[in-house]
């Protein structure tokens, strides 16, 4: 059902958020903080690094006899560098995501009991208990 209000959220969004990080313990606020400076630090410099060797490729185009050796090694570091920037990001969205873990198949037919977990259990993967008591040889 639609309210009407969906798309209009963005305020009350940041409201949240707003107490949400004023409720944080101190601790946990400052080291949120030095994590987004470790990223900031950990992406500007190879952004940083990018927009040296372009103008410095620049300059080397515009000479007289431009040196294409000199620019084409240039090229190749700012490729490097988007590369190490892009890496980057990935771990740490790899890092804020966690595993990628799958659940079970939700969508085929409805299976319960002994039959949910026969599959697993042909496989290794589960155990019953009683399975377990007549191999180390003690009751249930």
């Amino acid at each position: 059902m639609r309210t009407g209000n969906e798309g209009r959220g963005t305020k009350d969004e940041c409201g949240s958020r707003e107490v949400e990080m004023e409720s944080m313990p101190k601790a946990q606020n400052s080291a949120l903080g030095e994590f987004a400076a470790s990223i900031a630090h950990e992406i500007t410099e190879p952004l940083s690094a990018i927009a040296m060797n372009g103008e410095t490729s620049l300059r080397w185009l515009d000479r007289t006899e431009p040196n294409l050796g000199k620019v084409r090694e240039l090229l190749q570091r700012i490729v490097d560098d988007a590369r190490r920037a892009a890496d980057i990001v990935a771990r740490i969205q790899a890092e804020a995501t966690g595993p990628d873990v799958t659940g079970p198949d939700v969508t085929g037919p409805e299976v319960t009991g002994p039959e949910a977990i026969r599959p697993a259990a042909r496989d290794g993967a589960v155990a019953s208990r009683r399975h377990r008591a007549i191999d180390d040889g003690s009751p249930l």
